[in-house]
Parts: C-alpha cells; sequence; structure tokens
C-alpha cells in the first residue's frame, strides 16, 4: 500500500500552475547571479510585495488523475470494511482513524519544528562541533581569538531557573579600537584575516552586486503595504566614533540550532565602532546546559537573553544594553524588551511573528498542494494545520493566554526603539514576517529590508549597508557617545 503511495508520488509530482509573476517570484525566490538590474528590481519589489503566506496555499496543485489515484488507493481498505462489517462501523472506524493520525502527526511534525535537522547539541561537550557549521559563517567556527586575533575572556552567566549559559565577553578597548578603524569585510577570507596585499587584490577585483545610487539602500514604509518603497543602491559607511568606546554593551543572540558563533563575523565591525559585546549559547544549544529538548521559539529563551542582559548591567558595569539578534534570536530579543525594561535597544534579523505561524507557512507550501481542490479537502487540511499548531504551542509553552510571542508584544518596546532587518530572498523566514512586526510595533522604529539576501546573510550579502544601517542606529540611540556623521557621495 504505501510502496504504491510513495510510486505514485514520485511518478506525479505537485504540478505547477503558476499564473502571475507575483506568485512566481514567491515560491522562486532565488534568481541567478547573472540577472539584470530591471529584472533584480521587479524581483525584489514582489517578493517584498508581503503576500509569501497567502501565495502558498494556491500556487501549488496536484494534477486531478493523480488525487483519484491516491482516493482510490486510500479508500479500497474501509471499502471492503464496508461490505464486512457494514456502512456504520465503517464510518466510525475511517473518522476515529482520522482523528488519531491527525493528532499524531501533528505532534511528530511539532517534534521536527523544535528539533530540525540542523539542531545539534551534545550535553557535556567540552567544545563547539566544527561539523555542519552553515556557509554563512564564512569558516568563523573558532573563536575570536584564533579566527580574528580579537582578544576574549571565557565567561559563564546563570539564569533564574539554573541553566548555566556558556559565553564569551569581548571587551573593546581603545587599542582594538584603533586596530580596527579601517576593518572593512573584505579582509576577512573564510575564517582568517588576510594581508594588506590580499586585502588590495580583493578590493580591485570586487564588484558590486547591486545597481550604485547615491540614495543608498533601504525601504521606507509609510504605514501600507501598497506604498512600501524600495530603493536599491550602493551605501557609504559610518565614520567610527571619535569620542572613545562606547558605554553601551551588546548582548548577541543566535538563531534555532545554531550558537554563539553566528555573530563572530561581525565582531570587528563591533570592535571598530566602539562596541563590547557578549556572544552566548542559549539553554539547550551549544556548551550551554541543557538535555538536547530543542528550542522553543523564544518562549524560554527570553529569558536567557535577559540573564545575558543583566549579566553585562551588573557584572561587567554597562550602564546600557542593547540586544542584537538573528531569527529566533531576533524574536527571543523582541520577548525579552517585553519582559525587561533595562533593555535599552532591540534589533532584530529575520524576526519570526509566531512560531505556529512560520510552521503553518512550512505546511502549506509543502503539502497544500494535495489539498487545494475541494472545500472538503481543505477543511481537512486545515483540521490538520489546527493539530500541528496546537501541539507546537503545547510543546513551546505557549498558552494563548500567554499571548506573549514576537506578533503579541512588539508594540510594548515604545519608547524604546527597535529596528527590523530582514532579506528579501530569505527562504527560511518570509521577509512578510518583519514587515508584519514593523506594522505592529509602536516609534521609535525602523525597517531594512536587504535586496537579494538569504536568511541570516545580510551582513554577507551587503556589508557596507549593514554596517551603514545598523551603526547608524546604535550610534543614534547610544546616549554615550556623539551621533557619527555619514559620508555623503
Amino acid at each position: 500500500f504505501f510502496f504504491f503511495f510513495f510510486f505514485l508520488m514520485i511518478r506525479r509530482p505537485p504540478r505547477s500552475t503558476l499564473s502571475s509573476s507575483s506568485a512566481a517570484s514567491d515560491v522562486y525566490k532565488r534568481q541567478p547571479s547573472t540577472t539584470t538590474s530591471k529584472d533584480a528590481s521587479d524581483s525584489n519589489n514582489s517578493a517584498t510585495s508581503g503576500e509569501d503566506d497567502d501565495n502558498r496555499e494556491t500556487t501549488d496543485v496536484i494534477d486531478r488523475n493523480f488525487m483519484r489515484k491516491l482516493i482510490f488507493v486510500f479508500t479500497l481498505p474501509f471499502v471492503y470494511l464496508i461490505f464486512v462489517n457494514g456502512i456504520s462501523f465503517a464510518l466510525k472506524f475511517v473518522l476515529v482513524s482520522l482523528f488519531f493520525y491527525f493528532i499524531s502527526l501533528g505532534y511528530f511534525v511539532a517534534g521536527v519544528t523544535i528539533r530540525p535537522p540542523w539542531y545539534h547539541h551534545k550535553p557535556g561537550a567540552k567544545q563547539l562541533t566544527l561539523k555542519n557549521c552553515p556557509d554563512y559563517w564564512e569558516g568563523m567556527i573558532h573563536n575570536p581569538r584564533h579566527n580574528l586575533n580579537i582578544e576574549y575572556e571565557d565567561v559563564k552567566v546563570e539564569t533564574l531557573d539554573g541553566y548555566v549559559l556558556d559565553a564569551w565577553f569581548v571587551p573593546c578597548t581603545e587599542s582594538s579600537m584603533s586596530k580596527h578603524k579601517d576593518f572593512n569585510k573584505n579582509a576577512i577570507t573564510r575564517g582568517r584575516v588576510t594581508t594588506q596585499t590580499d586585502e588590495k587584490e580583493a578590493s580591485d577585483s570586487a564588484s558590486p552586486t547591486t545597481p550604485a545610487t547615491a540614495d543608498g539602500v533601504e525601504i521606507a514604509i509609510d504605514g501600507s503595504k501598497s506604498n512600501h518603497r524600495v530603493v536599491t543602491g550602493a551605501s557609504k559607511p559610518v565614520e567610527a566614533p571619535t569620542s572613545g568606546r562606547s558605554g553601551m554593551g551588546l548582548v548577541c543572540v543566535h538563531g534555532g540550532g545554531r550558537d554563539r558563533r553566528a555573530w563572530l563575523r561581525h565582531l570587528p565591525l563591533f570592535q571598530k565602532h566602539g562596541f563590547s559585546s557578549l556572544l552566548f549559547d542559549f539553554r539547550e544549544h551549544g556548551l550551554s546546559s541543557g538535555s538536547s529538548k530543542g528550542f522553543t521559539y523564544g518562549m524560554k529563551e527570553r529569558h536567557d537573553v535577559v540573564a545575558a542582559v543583566k549579566y553585562m548591567r551588573e557584572v561587567k558595569g554597562f550602564k546600557y544594553v542593547a540586544v542584537v539578534g538573528t531569527s529566533v534570536g531576533g524574536a527571543s530579543a523582541i520577548m525579552a524588551g517585553a519582559i525587561d525594561p533595562t533593555i535599552d535597544v532591540i534589533v532584530a534579523e529575520n524576526p519570526i511573528l509566531t512560531c505556529a505561524q512560520l510552521q503553518d507557512g512550512y505546511l502549506r507550501s509543502l503539502v497544500g498542494g494535495y489539498f487545494s481542490h475541494t472545500r472538503v479537502s481543505n477543511q481537512v487540511f486545515r483540521f490538520f494545520r489546527f493539530c500541528c499548531s496546537n501541539w507546537l504551542n503545547l510543546r513551546v509553552g505557549n498558552k494563548p493566554s500567554k499571548a506573549c510571542q514576537a506578533a503579541h508584544v512588539i508594540h510594548k518596546l515604545s519608547p524604546r526603539p527597535v529596528f527590523l532587518l530582514h532579506g528579501t530572498y530569505d527562504t527560511v523566514v518570509p521577509p512578510s514576517h518583519s514587515e508584519r512586526l514593523y506594522e505592529k510595533a509602536a516609534e521609535p522604529k525602523e525597517l531594512w529590508m536587504c535586496p537579494q539576501a538569504d536568511h541570516c546573510c545580510l551582513y554577507n550579502q551587503d556589508p557596507i549597508g549593514f554596517e551603514t544601517k545598523l551603526m547608524s542606529f546604535l550610534h543614534r540611540h547610544d546616549p554615550s557617545v556623539e551621533v557619527p556623521t555619514v559620508t555623503s557621495a
């Protein structure tokens, strides 16, 4: 039975019936590197249209003949039961079986969401794993001293509920600022600092990936999705502060299933601009304590962020603290800011609205086409998604009455500033998540959509734009330093 089912799936995969360019750009966001500037502009506009989640349910439709075969295969055993035990028994059997398998499948789908394939945590490990590290880390898989020749301190951060978080504290000194004052990302190549000759050769051979204009790369939003304006081009870097080290420390928060090394390649940038930073591993991640239970999309991780902020204030003596997070870390930064008023600035790169919405988008994209023919099949699929979402919320501890995920609490951050960043080619967390969070947030708030950047790859795609946007934001909202000027074109 199952061999025949999978044989049918292999022979007749989902047939695409895309009819609009916006839907096509939603499913196939990635474009070849040789795309013309006009094509790139069109794809950027469509990728940031905010319709990602809405299109996924109807873009892929399965061939009707294929669905008839599937229905025949699944109903054949029930037809036999009807003849043997009667229609009443068969209907009860079908209803009970569907309910049981939907509940069971929902549990296992939630388990995969909590512990995705890239999640690796070994309790009691003495060093961070060097296997299966993502390419966007660019070879930064050891520590600040080994990869970047930056001094750091191994520290431990204790949470209120008994977890011990392993962390690196990277202080910024006058000498380190002077050392990195002329830093640019081209000076780093696959986990090593290049020589000045290598730097010059890389600079000479580099070519911009986006059309250059004097306006910079930014997105302006005036309140409605239809009025989004994307300006593509090259940005000028922010000048390093002239008043010395900043009095505001940075707490850097990694994504789900990763560890503190997600922010390792950014350290020279932080040093250049006078920021000391704390890079730590979530509970159940890296070298922090735990039993490999997976992650909870900020429900428990927000308390790790609060503990890290408290450490920076009470142990390291920082008067002001900013939290900079990516992916699950971005959502955790927002959620932590809602419960900890001592967090002064929040920066969230490709954050998640809610874990249930993210999971639901994946389900619709992967199997939605098999249920999109009739009203009944749509209702069945909706019930399955309902089971999966409730299992996920139950397993991560998100009770509907709490309403404490990023989408529910971002409005509570005001009057503290929040900066949202997202890549328009993000295939993990749709760009619409940041757009909707921006709409829900209160002033002061900013949003930057980085053209052609994938998940967690904004700094990789546009290092100058990333430095310009992030550092300008941090310096503007850091009361301990003067606001730097941006070099005019």
